[in-house]
């Protein structure tokens, strides 16, 4: 677990020393708007610290925003130079939720595994609708996903 955990820090820490994507909207907008951005960074974060300190609880909650955002991000973004460290993200967040999975499943911790997930997906998805919701009320900042500019 904490090989793995070592690995996924790589994907994290790197990008984040540079604030991830979107530095402008961190400096013009603030944080709030920059997490609001960059929530596949956070639940990045939120799994290595789960993958390292091997807590369990945090690993598993973290599954439905990986599925979302690495799973998600593998069917919806081309690989064109210009996505191709995403798509690399994108693997490494499913080679995570995989890894969740097998770990749970040899120690034999599937109830708790799937409360967590539970938890996670309305978490999740209360969060998704306040994202959206967000979005909607500050176009200035969903402006920066526009990608035909």
């Amino acid at each position: 677990m904490v090989v793995w955990a070592g690995f996924v820090v790589f994907y994290t820490v790197l990008p984040g020393v540079s604030c991830w994507i979107m530095p402008e909207v961190l400096q013009k907008h603030g944080f709030f708007a920059w997490a609001m951005m960059n929530t596949a960074f956070i639940a990045q974060v939120a799994a290595t610290i789960g993958l390292i300190t091997k807590n369990k609880p945090i690993m598993n909650f973290t599954i439905p925003y990986l599925i979302f955002y690495g799973v998600g991000g593998l069917l919806v973004f081309s690989w064109t130079s210009a996505t191709v460290g995403f798509q690399v993200l994108n693997i490494i967040m499913t080679m995570t939720v995989i890894y969740i999975f097998m770990t749970a499943f040899k120690e034999l911790h599937l109830i708790k595994l799937a409360a967590w997930v539970v938890i996670g997906t309305i978490v999740f998805i209360g969060f998704k609708f306040y994202q959206n919701s967000y979005f909607r009320s500050h176009p200035e900042i969903a402006a920066y996903f526009d990608t035909n500019k």
